[in-house]
């Protein structure tokens, strides 16, 4: 389910406990009736500051609009690492390095390369960025012993 989705649908039910509507909602938040509702909708996420308001509002700790999304965040972040430690692998296959040598992908590493291509847009800048990564891998690679 869209971590969006899930938020506004957090929101909503909030909002509606306190027994609010939308107008006069939005006249709280000083916002539109219309931004409250894309809020509810998903298809709008109110930024931090905002979502800090709303929580104030309703009485809600914060964490209760974040925790669903923010499991959402670690499933998509363990499938960025699956991915660079995928592409780490085939670089090395690549440069005829597999089996040659004993690659050490530790946690840190791997947050490391993520940190450095977040977002998954891979732009010029960006392509350098994962060469310059890999390349540092390479060197940190030791030979079996």
């Amino acid at each position: 389910m869209d971590r969006n989705y899930i938020m506004g649908k957090k929101i909503k039910e909030a909002r509606e406990k306190k027994g609010f509507n939308q107008k006069d909602f939005a006249k709280m938040l000083n916002v539109s009736q219309a931004s409250v509702s894309k809020y509810e909708s998903g298809e709008n996420v109110p930024r931090m500051k905002k979502l800090k308001e709303i929580a104030s509002i309703l009485e809600y700790p914060l964490s209760y609009f974040l925790d669903e999304t923010l499991d959402q965040d670690q499933d998509s972040s363990q499938e960025r690492k699956k991915e660079i430690m995928k592409v780490v692998r085939e670089f090395w296959k690549g440069l005829g390095l597999d089996g040659k040598k004993e690659v050490i992908l530790d946690e840190p590493l791997v947050r490391f390369c993520i940190s450095r291509i977040e977002g998954g847009v891979y732009d010029t800048k960006k392509q350098l960025q994962v060469i310059h990564i890999l390349k540092l891998i390479e060197e940190l690679a030791s030979p079996l012993d």
